[in-house]
């Protein structure tokens, strides 16, 4: 803290600037069951079915009107939050860009083509390019379907980068070199992420 007030005073602030940018989490429900999200496992943050509505969200937005880009993120789906697509929209209106995250197996082609100009960015959770691993790790998920969806996203929105984010950890470290293989299919960029186990039976 007294770090960023020295900055402030070089700079002849009184006070910090507005954000540009701002992560939300809109949800925490999640089409998955995958058996190392904190949904599951951290048990002091469990939250009973929650999902953020539209309203919450435009005011967010509008107490923040020097936001520029929201990046929506957190341990939930977004697909699975009815009000998903009019938080994009409302984005949109406000001449705001949007990232966000997704497990990628509801990004049906009826989803990517309702998908507004301002989704810049979306980060892909695929943990492993064996169908099996992959079906293991991401309980409920189907890998020939999240294939399908990231050939269709790539195909229908050049505009729209793809970064795989994978969780590594034993089960899966071993495969992760031939996850490039599948990223250079769909133009995708890869961004390993290091798994923090919350108990010893986590591999």
């Amino acid at each position: 803290q007294k770090g960023f007030i020295y900055l402030f005073y070089l700079l002849g602030l009184e006070t910090a600037p507005l954000p540009r940018s701002m992560n939300v989490e809109i949800t925490w429900n999640c089409n998955l069951n995958c058996f190392m999200c904190p949904r599951n496992r951290a048990q002091p943050f469990k939250v009973d079915n929650k999902n953020m509505p539209l309203s919450e969200f435009k005011q967010i937005v509008e107490k923040i009107p020097s936001c520029k880009h929201i990046n929506i993120v957190g341990d939930g789906e977004p697909f699975v939050n009815a009000d998903f697509f009019g938080m994009l929209y409302f984005a949109e209106s406000k001449g705001i860009t949007v990232s966000f995250n997704s497990n990628g197996t509801l990004l049906s082609e009826k989803n990517i083509l309702r998908l507004p100009k301002n989704v810049t960015l979306i980060w892909i959770s695929i943990d492993s390019p064996v169908k099996e691993t992959y079906e293991r790790i991401r309980s409920g998920a189907d890998f020939d379907v999240l294939i399908h969806n990231l050939e269709m996203l790539s195909k229908l929105r050049k505009d729209i980068q793809i970064i795989f984010q994978p969780a590594v950890m034993k089960r899966n470290m071993i495969e992760m070199p031939k996850i490039i293989d599948i990223a250079k299919r769909v133009n995708a960029s890869v961004n390993f992420v290091d798994l923090m186990a919350f108990d010893e039976g986590l591999e």
